[in-house]
C-alpha cells in the first residue's frame, strides 16, 4: 500500500495518554517530519494490548539511521534489514522503512508547504486583520483553508488539519510581537528572499544563504523600496563588510522595515519568539558565556547496518555541553552517511522543543580552530580509507584513544576498538571506518586544549550552531 506524509500527532494518536509523550518525544529528536502513513485505512496497527504485539510506525529513508541514532536500544529487524524495533512505553514499537520516498524528497516538500502556509497565515492576520481565536477559527475561514490547501497541493501534498494548530499558535504570538505592523509582503519564494540570498553570494561570497541567515520567510514593508535602499548602499561603496549589511539589516528589523523569521515546528502548547542578532549588547553578552562538557561518547562497538553488514553501533560521536538551561547534543558525523564524507557538526537543544540547531558552518568551524591555535583537516582524503592504510597507522590512533580514554571519552578498551576499527575497514562499510577516524582526531584536537579552552570552544560552536553572533544577520525566531 502507497504511503503519505503524516505529522506525529497522527502517528501518535492511538498510543494511549499515559505513553504518548514518550513517544512523542523520541519522534520529535529523530525528526518533525518526514514520517508516513498508508494512503488509505489506519496508521500501523492498534496499539498492542500486551508486549506480544507491536506497534508500527512508518517512516522515510533518510530516518531510519536517525531512529537508530536516537535510540541505539533497538535491533534491526525484517528480511531486508528495513525494520528497526525498539520499547516504548513498555511495548514492542517497529520503525518501518519505505522505499526511496523518503526524508529527502518528503521532507523538502512538506517543510516548503508549511513555511508557505505559516507566510499566508501571518499575512492574513498581520495584513489581512483576520483575527483567529483557535485552530478552528482558520479550518471555518473558507478563504484562508481553500487556500492552505491550494499551497500544499502546488508541493503535490494533501494539506492535514494538524497543520492547523501550529499556524493558529503561530500567528497568536506574532500578532503579540507585532501589535500594529505595516508589512505589506510575505514571503518566502522570489522577491527579496531570492534577491538578498543572490547579493551575500555575490557580495560577501557565501554560497548557502541559511550559513548567515537561517530566515524561512520575511516580512517586509514596502519591498523594492527596500532593496534599492540596501542595493543603493552596496553599489555606493559604504556597505563593504557583512558586519556592515548586518547593521543595516538590524536597524530595519527594528524599526519593522525588514524582518526575517526562522520557523520551527511548535512542539509545545503556546508558540515562542526569539529575536536573534538584534541588538548588539547581546553580542557581549555572547562573548562571556561559559558552558562545559559534561560528556563525549565515541561508539566503536560492532553492529550490522540495514544491509546486514558489519558496522559500528552508530556513524556519529556526541558531545555533551551543558548551557545554564539546557544541554547540547552535538553529534559530529558523516555530512552523507552513504559514502566518503567530511564531517558535520550538528546540535540538539534538550529540554524546551528539543528542536535541531541547525548545523556549525564548517567554514567558521574551521576559522574558529584557528583562534583557539588547534588544527584539524575535515578532508576525508586525508585519512585512511583501506585496510592497508590503516594498519600504518594504528598506532597513532592507538595513542589517541588511549589520551582520550584517560580523559573520560566514552570508548571500547583501546585493544578492541582498534581491531573494530580494522573489521569494518575490511568491509564495505570502510568508509564509515574512514569517518570515524576523523571524529577521532577532531576529539584528540579538542582535548588537546586545556579544560577551560575546551569547553569555550564548545561554547562558541553552540553560538555557531544557533547563527548568534554579530557575523550572522538578524532574525527572529518561532518555535
Amino acid at each position: 500500500m502507497a504511503k503519505v506524509p503524516a505529522t506525529i500527532s497522527q502517528i501518535t494518536s492511538k498510543v494511549p495518554t499515559s505513553g504518548r509523550a514518550q513517544v512523542k518525544a523520541v519522534l520529535e529528536e529523530v525528526s518533525p517530519t518526514g514520517w508516513l502513513r498508508p494512503e488509505k485505512g489506519e496508521i500501523g496497527f492498534n496499539w498492542p494490548a500486551n508486549m506480544q504485539g507491536t506497534y508500527k510506525i512508518f517512516l522515510s529513508e533518510g530516518l531510519f539511521k536517525k531512529i537508530q541514532e536516537v535510540r541505539p536500544d533497538g535491533k534491526i529487524k525484517g528480511k531486508k534489514s528495513d525494520v528497526y524495533e525498539v520499547i516504548l512505553a513498555d511495548r514492542k514499537v517497529s520503525f518501518q522503512q519505505t522505499g526511496k520516498q523518503g526524508a529527502g524528497g518528503a521532507d523538502a516538500k512538506t517543510t516548503a508547504a508549511q513555511e508557505r502556509g505559516s507566510a499566508y497565515i501571518l499575512k492574513r492576520a498581520l495584513n489581512q486583520n483576520r483575527k483567529y481565536n483557535s485552530a478552528e477559527d482558520i479550518k471555518k475561514d473558507a478563504t484562508a483553508y481553500r487556500e492552505l490547501q491550494k499551497i500544499w497541493k502546488q508541493s503535490q501534498l494533501e494539506f492535514d488539519d494538524d497543520w492547523l494548530s501550529d499556524y493558529y499558535k503561530q500567528q497568536k504570538r506574532m500578532l503579540q510581537e507585532y501589535s500594529n505592523p505595516k508589512f505589506t509582503e510575505f514571503t518566502r519564494d522570489g522577491g527579496f528572499m531570492d534577491w538578498i540570498t543572490k547579493l551575500v553570494n555575490e557580495k560577501y561570497q557565501i554560497s548557502k544563504k541559511d550559513n548567515w541567515n537561517p530566515a524561512d520567510i520575511w516580512l517586509i514593508q514596502n519591498e523594492q523600496k527596500v532593496i534599492k535602499q540596501i542595493q543603493d548602499l552596496v553599489d555606493g561603496g559604504t556597505t563593504q563588510t557583512l558586519q556592515e549589511l548586518n547593521a543595516i539589516l538590524r536597524t530595519l528589523f527594528k524599526d519593522e522595515i525588514v524582518v526575517g523569521v526562522s520557523l520551527k515546528k511548535v512542539s509545545g502548547g503556546e508558540a515562542y519568539y526569539e529575536k536573534v542578532n538584534v541588538n548588539t549588547k547581546d553580542f557581549e553578552s555572547y562573548k562571556q558565556m561559559y558552558f562545559t562538557i559534561s560528556e563525549v561518547k565515541c561508539d566503536l562497538s560492532l553492529g550490522k547496518d540495514k544491509k546486514g553488514r558489519t558496522s559500528f553501533g552508530t556513524q556519529d560521536s556526541r558531545v555533551f555541553v551543558d548551557g545554564p538551561k539546557t544541554t547540547y547534543n552535538f553529534q559530529i558525523k558523516a555530512n552523507d552517511s552513504s559514502g566518503l564524507s567530511n564531517l558535520k557538526w550538528e546540535p540538539t537543544a534538550s529540554g524546551q522543543a528539543a528542536a535541531r540547531l541547525g548545523k556549525a558552518p564548517v567554514d567558521m568551524v574551521k576559522k574558529l580552530m584557528i583562534d583557539y591555535g588547534i588544527r584539524f583537516d575535515n578532508k576525508n582524503g586525508q585519512y585512511p580509507k583501506s585496510l592497508p592504510e590503516f594498519m600504518d597507522d594504528q598506532e597513532d590512533y592507538a595513542k589517541m584513544i588511549q589520551r582520550l580514554s584517560k580523559k573520560g571519552v566514552d570508548f571500547v578498551d583501546e585493544k578492541k576498538a582498534i581491531n573494530n576499527i580494522a573489521m569494518v575497514f575490511g568491509t564495505e562499510n570502510y568508509y564509515v571506518a574512514n569517518s570515524k577516524l576523523m571524529q577521532i582526531k577532531f576529539l584528540d584536537v579538542l582535548y588537546s586544549l586545556n579544560e577551560k579552552e575546551r569547553n569555550q570552544f564548545m561554547t562558541d560552536m553552540t553560538f555557531l550552531a544557533q547563527k548568534k553572533g554579530e557575523r550572522f544577520g538578524p532574525f527572529g525566531k518561532l518555535y
